[in-house]
């Protein structure tokens, strides 16, 4: 492996809790095992890439034109802690002059080279690091704008990956900062969540501006996730309820009320499982919710036809679908309450490919951001 560094971090399911969470609401999600992969290898060209290699993009920069961005930065009032949307694009504005794939046009992947250009400035400013040439290749096991975390994981296993070549000091809570604000290049102002996931992994409750409570939990149950391979724009989607609440503020706080409740009676379930009689009592319970907290963001016109019929799908086999995510598409996951025979689950496997979904059987819990010492096997593939 010579002087590579390779390091993975996890996508995430959002149990409970979606978009009332930017109010300030408890949301709660878990880890899986679909995760992002960064390799970075130390070069002597005077240049940094980067190389996207599911999404097919490529960039190399010049350190000059890095340390330019970066003392312009620089002036620019809380560009380690965004305080507004406004410093956030005065600061976008900046980075796109280098951030973008290509030059004189915009592409829907820019952001991606932005969050980027923003951890490798914030660097220089803040820990006063100085250029090394490397190129750094993500590799992802997650679909993207899905609903899965994948921009989570590739804002933290990035970022973990640049504290450990420029020999930065660091906790996780570092990682979830620098995340977190890179991020917002990404989707804009929002909770966190996924960072802070992909970082800690596990299951996780988190209200906006307070740090992820990682719960003591050994429940072990099985999950499925489906794709309904509706791309949706996580973004205009937050600005949409954000539409909604303001023009009918009564009915979407206490859509948010009803959500949030559900988040903390989850909670106090996975929390207390060890006491509660029967396992599948317990998941009967959480598939309840699932229902209802389901039914309360379809309230806020965040279904779509394909999601729908993915839920009509799962309840043939006594599992209901709930949207994990924006909304708008993405995907469903489904709690299975007693595991599915061999058969049973062969048939929902053939359903589902009928309709040309794809689908994970997944454990929720899957272990943080972390570096490997053995390569893994997704960068031998090809």
């Amino acid at each position: 492996m010579s002087n590579e560094i390779y390091v993975s971090a996890p996508g995430k399911i959002i149990l409970f809790g979606e978009h009332a969470v930017v109010y300030g609401k408890t949301a709660v999600a878990g880890a899986i095992n679909l995760r992002a992969y960064v390799k970075l290898s130390p070069t002597n060209d005077n240049t940094i890439s980067l190389s996207l290699y599911d999404l097919n993009i490529s960039k190399t920069w010049q350190f000059e034109n890095i340390y330019t961005i970066s003392n312009e930065l620089k002036k620019l009032p809380n560009f380690s802690n965004f305080n507004t949307d406004e410093e956030i694009e005065l600061s976008k504005e900046l980075i796109s002059k280098i951030g973008r794939i290509h030059e004189n046009e915009s592409h829907k992947y820019d952001i991606a080279l932005e969050a980027f250009c923003y951890f490798i400035t914030r660097l220089i400013i803040e820990k006063d690091i100085k250029l090394k040439s490397f190129n750094m290749s993500v590799r992802f096991e997650l679909p993207a704008s899905v609903g899965l975390g994948s921009s989570g994981a590739y804002c933290s296993s990035m970022i973990y990956t640049l504290f450990l070549f420029f020999d930065v000091p660091f906790e996780l809570k570092d990682v979830v900062n620098y995340g977190t604000f890179g991020e917002y290049f990404i989707h804009g102002k929002s909770s966190g969540i996924d960072v802070a996931l992909s970082t800690y992994g596990k299951i996780g409750s988190f209200q906006y501006g307070r740090e992820i409570e990682i719960l003591d939990c050994n429940m072990d149950f099985n999950i499925i996730i489906v794709n309904s391979k509706i791309e949706r724009d996580t973004k205009k989607l937050v600005a949409m309820v954000r539409e909604k609440l303001e023009k009918d503020k009564l009915l979407v706080e206490d859509l948010f009320e009803k959500i949030d409740k559900i988040s903390n009676e989850s909670v106090k379930i996975l929390k207390n499982i060890g006491c509660i009689d029967s396992k599948i009592d317990s998941l009967k319970i959480l598939n309840e919710f699932c229902s209802k907290n389901n039914n309360y963001l379809l309230s806020l016109d965040l279904g779509h036809e394909e999601t729908t019929k993915i839920c009509d799908i799962l309840s043939q086999y006594d599992i209901t679908g709930k949207i994990t995510g924006a909304g708008g598409g993405g995907c469903i996951y489904g709690i299975e309450i007693q595991k599915l025979d061999h058969f049973t689950r062969e048939q929902l496997c053939l359903d589902l490919e009928n309709h040309g979904y794809n689908y994970w059987f997944c454990k929720l819990g899957a272990s943080g951001v972390e570096k490997h010492d053995v390569i893994p096997e997704i960068f031998n593939m090809t």
